[in-house]
């Protein structure tokens, strides 16, 4: 019917094809949005932990041959130990898969297993963590940063006891970044602009501003090692006050998810034949001279080799190495120039074993 010059007619309905294929797209869209997202926060992001997740990973996903020492830990280790300069002191091989201290020691067994189901077990392990890591509990959802399918199996949620909602919870970043990450993406976009339209002067004035931007941009070696230049007076000073008022009100406690990492270590150290050496990362001096520190240390490095007792190849060092405020961007992070100093040292820890 034709009035006033408008012709009526019905809007037709919708194939189921043409349904399939609209929902086809925008599953696609979401998914590649995700994936660029992902992408993105990986390289680019603000949140240095999970960029150092995502390297490590990647660093162990592309290694073509197997090494004479394995380096795992958290991130002082990261920071601290640098393959080339064992190479050039010992002629021996590595790689640093050092991460962050919340996953505690879980990845370094993750890793550990994957390493051998590749290559076989390495010449040694070295755990390289800082003294308040080991009463750390994992947290579920931080599995998600891991790009590997296991994390969402039915045998990974068996082992370590993970409920609908720790499953959802590392689903959702494992695959839905644009929503789990959706406040850190905003600060990276902000801190890509920044890069872009800022000289170094100002993007110098807004790191030291808004704490929740990157110090500075760290240079991701190919051997694992994370190189940090610059001492950070300010960040040092807020971090050394935390640290007393963690001494002062804590004692030396093993978390159940490190102690069963740790051990789960040492089984297959015995299984295959390789040592396993545990040592602390740097540390700030003033803080290592505390009785405070001492008092926690000492009774943490007994109960550690009270657990392994029974691993002969486990070996738990009583040393720590300090360094001065020159060297340092908070207390247990030391700056490029001081890298040499403490792989030497560790790499005596490793070649002679305290009894």
């Amino acid at each position: 019917m034709l009035e006033r010059g408008y012709e009526e007619h019905t809007t037709p309905r919708t194939s189921p094809p043409r349904l399939l294929l609209a929902v086809l797209v925008m599953a696609l869209t979401v998914v590649g949005a995700n994936w660029a997202v992902g992408r993105f926060l990986d390289t680019q992001g603000t949140n240095l932990g999970y960029v150092y997740i995502a390297h490590k990973w990647r660093v162990l996903s592309t290694l073509d041959a197997p090494v004479d020492w394995l380096v795992l830990g958290d991130s002082s280790g990261s920071q601290a130990f640098d393959p080339q300069v064992l190479h050039d002191t010992t002629g021996k091989t590595a790689i640093n898969l050092g991460t962050i201290g919340n996953f505690g020691l879980s990845d370094d067994l993750w890793m550990l297993e994957e390493y051998i189901d590749r290559f076989g077990p390495p010449e040694r392990v070295v755990l390289i963590h800082v003294y308040d890591v080991w009463h750390r509990s994992l947290k579920p959802s931080l599995i998600g940063r891991i790009p590997r399918p296991w994390v969402l199996s039915d045998q990974t949620a068996e082992r370590y006891g993970f409920d609908q909602e720790a499953r959802r919870d590392i689903f959702l970043n494992r695959y839905v970044r644009l929503f789990a990450e959706r406040t850190s993406l905003r600060k990276s976009i902000e801190y890509a602009w920044l890069r872009l339209t800022s000289d170094d002067e100002e993007l110098a004035d807004a790191r030291k501003k808004d704490r929740a931007l990157p110090p500075e941009d760290p240079e991701l070696t190919d051997s694992g090692f994370v190189r940090m230049c610059g001492a950070l007076p300010s960040a040092l000073k807020r971090d050394s006050r935390g640290h007393m008022r963690f001494l002062k009100k804590r004692r030396p406690r093993i978390s159940k998810d490190n102690r069963e990492a740790l051990l789960s270590i040492a089984k297959l150290a015995q299984q295959h034949g390789f040592p396993v050496h545990v040592i602390n990362g740097p540390l700030y001096e003033r803080l290592e001279r505390k009785p405070e520190f001492h008092g926690y240390f000492d009774r943490q490095v007994t109960m550690l080799r009270t657990l392994v007792e029974d691993y002969p190849m486990v070996h738990i060092g009583p040393n720590v190495l300090g360094f001065d405020s020159a060297h340092l961007q908070n207390v247990d992070h030391i700056s490029c120039d001081a890298t040499a100093d403490y792989t030497r040292w560790a790499i005596g820890q490793v070649l002679q074993p305290a009894p």
